[in-house]
């Protein structure tokens, strides 16, 4: 009866033992997760701003190409209308 006993005690501090270490192994995986989810946040945050500074620079390309191209028609005109 003993030898049962002691068998059975064994046996709960083994299932007792692995629920420990699934619980810290599920912490550790939603710790890793985590971390996961806010690098790729991060990364995210750096793309968008990346994309966002070339189209900025794109932007400014555009506006000064149309304001050259607008004071050259301007002048074109200008001398046009003076002719007249």
């Amino acid at each position: 009866m003993k030898r049962h006993q002691a068998e059975k005690e064994m046996e709960e501090r083994e299932e007792a033992d692995m629920l420990r270490k699934k619980e810290e192994s599920d912490r550790l995986f939603m710790l890793y997760q985590q971390e996961k989810d806010r690098q790729r946040k991060q990364n995210a945050q750096a793309n968008s701003q990346a994309h966002l500074k070339q189209a900025v620079k794109i932007l400014k390309i555009r506006f000064s190409f149309l304001s050259i191209f607008f004071h050259q028609f301007c002048s074109k005109n200008v001398k046009i209308v003076n002719e007249n």
